[in-house]
């Protein structure tokens, strides 16, 4: 008897100290500059200007960086374009008038690179294409 009081003493010590501990929370890891997605200047399409293949702000002398849209006459979105260095890069979506995506291609260096994918008016996947990354 004295033997299961002293096991059952030690296991519940054991089990209240175990119990007891705090585990450290997990953080997400910190992202490099430059992998964050940072959209810092966002322009409307009537904004921008094209000189020798780079997009510009209207009466800027410095390539875009940030956010292209535009819209319909019913102010729906109509595409958004990620731009770096007045090159297309990341993600381009373009939308029917009725807000369904049509198309998203993404983009490095002004080129298609990676995958882009066709939609119809209901959703579906009608065309994808995959494109190499060629250019560096």
């Amino acid at each position: 008897m004295k033997k299961l009081f002293i096991l059952v003493m030690t296991l519940t010590m054991l089990t209240g100290i175990s119990y007891g501990r705090s585990t450290p929370t997990r953080r997400a890891p910190e992202r490099r500059e430059s992998e964050r997605r940072v959209v810092e200047k966002r322009l409307s399409e009537k904004d921008t200007r094209e000189r020798n293949g780079l997009i510009y702000s209207k009466n800027e002398k410095t390539p875009f960086t940030g956010e292209v849209y535009s819209l319909y006459n019913n102010g729906k979105i109509k595409s958004t374009s990620q731009i770096k260095d007045g090159r297309r890069n990341g993600r381009t979506i373009a939308y029917y008038n009725n807000g369904q995506v049509q198309k998203t291609t993404n983009y490095r260096n002004g080129r298609p690179s990676g995958n882009a994918t066709e939609y119809d008016r209901r959703g579906n996947i009608v065309k994808a294409v995959s494109y190499k990354t060629l250019y560096r």
